[in-house]
């Protein structure tokens, strides 16, 4: 598996006790391969680290392998993540939101 960095941002949490919440994005890609084919097949993750006054760290991480097969729409979806900050906690809703997304474009015909 390669993974791309894709992009980072900072958010100043007002919180208590405040701290910095690091977002960093990642393209994944890998190859699935089959007897007579292979496959490139990409996914994202997205790295949290909370950076507390103190010095003290607190880090959290979600991975989704193997969703798309066509590298532009792995990059859109990891766009769509990286500007709305999606959270490692919050990529699970978004993936949802993306798939019912890709269901309602799909045209199916009835034969009677």
């Amino acid at each position: 598996m390669q993974k791309e960095f894709y992009g980072q941002s900072f958010v100043e949490v007002k919180e208590e006790p405040p701290y910095t919440m690091k977002l960093t994005y990642y393209l994944l890609s890998d190859n699935v391969s089959e007897k007579y084919c292979t496959l490139k097949v990409y996914g994202a993750e997205i790295d949290k680290e909370d950076i507390f006054t103190d010095g003290t760290h607190r880090r959290e991480c979600k991975i989704i392998r193997d969703l798309f097969f066509k590298r532009d729409e792995a990059e859109n979806f990891i766009i769509k993540l990286s500007e709305n900050l999606v959270t490692p906690m919050g990529l699970k809703d978004v993936l949802n939101e993306y798939i019912e997304e890709k269901i309602s474009m799909l045209s199916y015909e009835t034969h009677g």
